[in-house]
């Protein structure tokens, strides 16, 4: 049944998600030197939503690939996938063929690939197995895998702490101005996670040990005493003793907790606080308003359409943020010699970075030029002086002089008209608004400028 014949309003719900995402992931502009761009095609780099809706379509591409191999009669044992990385166990006793193939592993591997590839003409996979490392071992992120038996007997998929040639060997150094307790905490959750990567069946003496021994040369290179390295392993050392007595008891050797609590109910994760035992399926934030009023009828609608998202209101900002100066005894001067800003005695502070800004002819008094710039107004008033000194044509401040003052010099003044650092399109369309708030016989602006970026005014 089509969801729109059934939930007609959880149709349009969905549709209206469709429209934001596609919006959002069409406007993504970035900055690169000293220009802004908007990028034209793919997911936006850096944007949430991108990695969201990639793991998105990833399920559905898992779904696909497994239901491949289960009509090609593929027993997979374990698929386990992180972002774009698959881990992928198959049996093989079954097939006569393949036990009579040395490295079978690489011939299943290559069949996986042609199943894997044919899914989707855009994604291409790469293969690893243990025939084709010297080691007869998997890399995968900072473990090694392979196949093998333990002391018991039994055969299993192991693993051990791996660091990647490229990796950087240096550690947070000891003269950083870290805390000693971050310091601290930060290296003994690095030896926790070297036995974390350990598996629990391999010897101690064979793989954890030279692990951490070669983790200890590391903190002595970066400055660390032999006392503070022996607190680290000690501490470290405890966290092991009951990563083990778990996995003697049949628990997790992996988490440092149990899932489960004491009336048999799974923990609640971290990331999924807003469920409430499962009351909802999603989570809304909206802004703080008076008396919560906006997250009021918002509820309203949820409950009224039936739907399971739990609404939440933003923090408001705090007296704290309000109050509180970063830099209260800053210096407004910078002193740098040529320094437009400061040299005039303008109440400005010459370092405000990501603003709009107008520079205004003191002599006409109603002529105003305005921009905006994602650079310190140090730098960007510093270029429309020197492009009015060396009289170029797309200097605003020429072209006024040329126009209204034969020629000379006048004085200028310069105030910030918003303040928009690290959020670049609002820059731009606050710098569009206030330049369509100018008539054209007030503005300073090209006509380019003047309407490059049409807006409709209510």
């Amino acid at each position: 049944m089509h969801l729109g014949s059934s939930h007609p309003i959880r149709y349009m719900f969905c549709l209206a998600i469709k429209a934001m995402i596609k919006t959002t992931m069409s406007l993504h502009d970035f900055h690169f030197e000293g220009r802004i761009y908007r990028q034209t095609s793919g997911g936006s780099i850096g944007l949430d939503l991108t990695g969201v809706l990639s793991d998105i379509y990833m399920c559905d591409w898992d779904e696909h690939l497994l239901r491949k191999c289960k009509s090609n009669n593929v027993d997979i044992l374990m698929y386990q996938r992180y972002k774009d990385d698959v881990d992928v166990a198959v049996d093989t006793s079954n097939n006569e063929r393949l036990k009579r193939i040395e490295n079978r592993d690489i011939e299943v591997m290559n069949v996986l690939k042609q199943y894997a590839d044919s899914i989707d003409e855009n994604l291409k996979v790469s293969t690893d197995c243990c025939s084709k490392n010297e080691d007869s071992k998997v890399p995968n992120l900072d473990v090694k895998m392979w196949v093998g038996q333990t002391e018991e007997g039994e055969w299993k998929i192991l693993h051990k702490h791996y660091m990647k040639d490229v990796a950087s060997r240096a550690l947070m150094d000891e003269k950083s101005s870290h805390s000693y307790t971050m310091k601290k905490n930060v290296f003994v959750n690095e030896v926790d996670r070297i036995f974390r990567n350990t598996s629990p069946h391999l010897k101690w003496e064979d793989y954890a040990a030279p692990s951490v021994s070669y983790f200890m040369k590391r903190m002595k290179y970066s400055g660390y005493s032999k006392m503070f390295r022996h607190e680290i392993l000690r501490e470290a050392l405890k966290l092991y003793d009951m990563r083990i007595l778990r996995h003697a008891d049949g628990r997790s050797y992996y988490r440092k907790e149990e899932e489960e609590e004491g009336d048999g109910k799974k923990a609640e994760s971290k990331y999924e606080w807003y469920k409430c035992d499962g009351k909802f399926e999603s989570v809304m934030f909206v802004e703080a308003t008076p008396n919560s009023e906006l997250k009021m009828k918002m509820k309203q609608l949820v409950k009224k359409h039936k739907m399971k998202i739990n609404i939440v209101e933003k923090v408001g900002e705090t007296m704290k943020t309000v109050l509180q100066r970063s830099d209260p005894f800053g210096s407004k001067i910078c002193g740098r010699n040529d320094c437009f800003i400061c040299n005039q005695g303008l109440p400005l502070n010459c370092r405000e970075r990501g603003c709009v800004y107008e520079l205004t002819c003191l002599e006409c008094v109603n002529k105003h030029y305005r921009g905006q710039t994602s650079r310190a107004i140090y730098d960007r008033t510093k270029e429309h002086v020197k492009d009015w000194n060396d009289k170029s044509e797309n200097s605003p401040l020429h072209r006024h002089s040329e126009i209204y003052h034969n020629g000379e010099k006048f004085e200028i003044s310069i105030r910030l008209l918003a303040k928009c650092f690290g959020k670049a399109s609002r820059r731009l369309i606050a710098e569009s608004v206030y330049i369509s708030e100018l008539k054209e016989e007030e503005t300073m602006n090209s006509r380019h400028e003047w309407s490059y970026f049409p807006l409709d005014m209510l």
